[in-house]
């Protein structure tokens, strides 16, 4: 059957509750696959396709969202056969469990529709009176509303079962359960349809409620079908209103849809699953159709990630704070350090280098709005007392070495007065040099630069001078200084060890080595220096 794509407003928003339209449906009365008689219970299996049972035509269908169907199951009492099924549920497996009305069992099903069961008539643990709603428990698990009894029981696939609820109106008591959904932390909601209500149980049977008898939004008239939303808003067939209503767990319900034929309208609606686009489906059963509607609200703001990098750091050290963010206008800095308040940070996400320079836990938080909504998310950054912070000083002045490139070297002269570090650094040509090229005198591929540069704390920056065209201990021609010809970084990490940053743009090369010293001659004098 071809989905029809007709979009009318069917509800009126409520705050945190979502807005849904009609978005389409397939099936008409009859017999044939795709057609329906007295559809009830419904579900949506492990590929999203839509799972269904019919009282009337004592069968499951399972269907594409565009009403592509296969059909298994008649009238008996044989292992596949059904009497007025009606709840049904898919486990993690894809098996189809069934609650068989009549037979008073449980049918465990492949999706051909080949079955076995358990159960059968009683009041004992493990037996039915007429089994209406079923769910799936995130365990694979079978929660049945156990209709003529009152009770919701939990059973296993081999039909091991446990039980609470009685006859009345009180907490954890019911009259004629029908529905049964599980809600994404493991409680049972169910629809109380005599009472007219919506419970909300824990496995033990602790219980609270809401709703009453009538027509305003949060009441109910012989509710039947249940299930719950990805975010536990509660989606609640309301028979004899002819609508649905999305519900929050205290009651605060949205409702749309009425009584007729229409798009969008309903006639007795028993089921109601949710599939993992929170499409809300309807098993319209006086219709012999399957309803689809849509999410229209705005996709909420949200924050959806803050992180930092590293979680622990020295004090004086820097953390890299970054953040992710969907349907925001504005976000919002607290907590952390001042220089994090006053940060103004990107909606769409991002990220920022702090540093912390006090020994201690920040709490960093990003907050953020759509106009109406705010979502925000916290991440912890632990700052330890560190050691003292090296100082570069006059006991570096030495001959450095990299072990990444042999025979090579640095001189390092430090001019503490001046706050300068010279450099000089023996190195070859780029690439190694090909052709008849020769020099007079030494090698004609060596290379020396110089760098100069004023530090501060551990860390100096460096820019580098290229001197060329002299002769050897003579000047004639006169040599010429190239500056800016690139950059040095050096950290030193103590006396003995540092590591280079270079980078020369007009040759495309830069890297990282690190340094260690030739000689521990100075290493005295510089640790004396630096001293606290």
């Amino acid at each position: 059957m071809k989905l029809m794509l007709i979009l009318a407003l069917l509800a009126w928003p409520l705050s945190g509750v979502a807005q849904y339209v009609y978005q389409g449906q397939f099936g008409s009365s009859g017999t044939v696959p795709g057609q329906f008689n007295a559809p009830r219970g419904i579900t949506v299996d492990n590929g999203g396709q839509i799972v269904i049972t019919e009282s009337g035509n004592h069968r499951v269908q399972i269907c594409t969202d565009t009403g592509t169907c296969i059909a298994w199951g008649s009238f008996g009492v044989e292992s596949g056969q059904f009497d007025r099924p009606r709840g049904v549920g898919v486990n993690s497996e894809g098996r189809i469990f069934v609650a068989d009305r009549g037979n008073d069992r449980i049918q465990n099903c492949s999706t051909t529709g080949i079955c076995t069961d358990f159960g059968g008539s009683g009041t004992a643990v493990g037996k039915f009176e007429s089994p209406r709603g079923l769910a799936i428990t995130s365990d694979d698990r079978i929660v049945i509303a156990d209709t003529d009894n009152n009770r919701i029981q939990i059973c296993t696939d081999q039909g091991s079962c446990s039980a609470f609820g009685s006859s009345g109106s009180g907490l954890g008591q019911f009259n004629s359960p029908a529905g049964v959904a599980v809600n994404n932390v493991g409680q049972i909601v169910i629809a109380d349809r005599g009472n007219d209500r919506v419970q909300i149980c824990s496995e033990n049977g602790n219980c609270s409620a809401f709703g009453s008898l009538g027509a305003s939004d949060g009441q109910f008239d012989s509710p039947a079908g249940i299930a719950v939303t990805s975010n536990d808003r509660i989606v609640v067939a309301d028979r004899f209103n002819n609508r649905i209503q999305v519900c929050d767990d205290s009651g605060n319900c949205t409702a749309f849809g009425g009584p007729g034929t229409g798009n969008g309208q309903f006639n007795l609606p028993w089921g109601v699953t949710v599939d993992s686009q929170d499409r809300i489906i309807v098993a319209d059963l006086g219709n012999d159709r399957i309803q689809l509607f849509v999410d229209s609200s705005p996709p909420p703001v949200s924050v959806d990630f803050l992180s930092a990098d590293p979680g622990t750091i020295e004090q004086g050290q820097s953390v890299l704070l970054s953040w992710a963010v969907s349907n925001a206008t504005t976000c919002d800095t607290f907590g952390g350090t001042a220089s994090w308040q006053a940060l103004a940070i990107d909606a769409d996400g991002g990220s920022a280098s702090v540093q912390i320079d006090e020994a201690g836990v920040y709490l960093f938080t990003v907050e953020c709005t759509d106009g109406q909504n705010t979502d925000s998310k916290g991440v912890t950054v632990t700052v330890e007392a560190g050691m003292p912070a090296f100082e570069i000083n006059a006991g570096l002045n030495d001959a450095w070495v990299t072990d990444q490139a042999p025979f090579q070297g640095l001189f390092f002269t430090v001019f503490e007065q001046l706050e300068l570090v010279f450099v000089s650094w023996f190195t070859f040509d780029s690439s190694p040099p090909g052709g008849p090229d020769t020099a007079v005198f030494g090698a004609f591929d060596q290379r020396w630069v110089t760098a100069l540069g004023g530090y501060t704390g551990n860390t100096v920056t460096l820019s580098v001078e290229l001197t060329s065209g002299g002769i050897f201990n003579g000047s004639d021609p006169s040599a010429a200084q190239q500056p800016g010809y690139g950059t040095l970084v050096i950290r030193f990490i103590d006396c003995n060890e540092a590591t280079m940053d270079y980078e020369f743009p007009s040759l495309g090369i830069s890297g990282q080595v690190t340094l260690t010293r030739v000689l521990d001659s100075n290493v005295a004098l510089c640790e004396a220096l630096s001293a606290p």
